[in-house]
């Protein structure tokens, strides 16, 4: 049962075009009090379920090296990536079409 208003928790964004072989650009980002209790992991499940019936082949995203709890989010999907590094950034990238559907939700 909920008390109060609706809050904002997290969000999470992704762009790719439907019908698209290609990638997919994605962020999460939830509320500094809430980090370490699902929510990323839930929007992100729901992202990867979403790029997958737009057709979307791969993932990208970018962080910054000091960001552990995307990483431990990362690391918590339990999905294939590969890492690379350039102007100060991660970045990652996840092929969806190796990722097994238990992953997406």
């Amino acid at each position: 049962q909920f008390v109060g208003a609706p809050e904002v928790v997290g969000v999470a964004e992704l762009t790719a075009e439907a019908g698209t072989t290609g990638f997919g650009e994605v962020a999460v980002l939830v509320r500094d009090d809430l980090q370490g209790h699902g929510v990323g992991l839930i929007l992100a499940r729901q992202l990867i379920a979403i790029a997958r019936a737009r057709g979307v082949a791969e993932l990208h995203a970018d962080m910054l090296p000091s960001n552990g709890t995307a990483l431990r989010l990362l690391r918590r999907l339990g999905v294939p990536y590969s890492v690379s590094f350039a102007l100060g950034l991660i970045h990652l990238a996840i092929p969806l079409a190796a990722a097994s559907p238990e992953d997406a939700g």
